[in-house]
């Protein structure tokens, strides 16, 4: 078992999260998080 995985399902979370910010209002997240989501 990788010993970060703990880490990469808090960050899951927080990218879903992050994510449905984004969908709702675009320009609440950081401009970089933008791009990323715009693809």
């Amino acid at each position: 078992m990788d010993k970060f995985s703990f880490l990469n399902a808090a960050h899951t979370s927080y990218f879903a999260d992050l994510y449905d910010q984004y969908l709702k209002n675009p320009d609440s997240v950081e401009p970089s998080w933008r791009a990323f989501f715009q693809g």
